[in-house]
């Protein structure tokens, strides 16, 4: 593994320790890395035999990955103001999107994103299983 340095080395703890969460509102959800949802549009099952990549060096971190969950959703996990890492921050590059702490860059690539669907449709997908979760009976 290349060295990295101090700042990517805690950005890339805050991601591996935040793979398995769902915001309490709904709003995002990071919970289909293994399993993606069933009634997230374009979700891929098969998502696990495609795998996902991690490569970098000092500060600068390419994740790459194919499925759920939409890298807005990996963004605002790591920047959530109440369990996100205090101090990082989001920008977008172009089509990318790169989470930033100190000096450390994360730029987070889903490579099928115009199958998986937009940020608002997977939204529009969770918020409607919060209602069925928790609809009055």
């Amino acid at each position: 593994m290349p060295a990295m340095s101090e700042a990517a080395r805690t950005l890339l703890a805050a991601l591996f320790t935040r793979m398995s969460l769902t915001a309490p509102d709904l709003s995002w959800a990071t919970n289909g890395w293994h399993n993606p949802p069933d009634d997230v549009p374009c979700s891929f099952p098969s998502q696990v035999e495609v795998g996902k990549a991690l490569w970098g060096a000092g500060d600068y971190w390419t994740l790459r990955w194919s499925g759920f969950p939409n890298p807005e959703f990996v963004s605002a996990a790591l920047t959530d103001p109440v369990i996100g890492l205090s101090g990082a921050r989001v920008n977008e590059k172009g089509n990318d999107i790169v989470v930033s702490y100190l000096g450390a860059q994360l730029r987070l690539l889903e490579l099928n994103r115009h199958m998986l669907g937009s940020t608002p449709a997977v939204l529009e997908a969770l918020n409607a299983k919060r209602e069925r979760l928790f609809a009055p009976r």
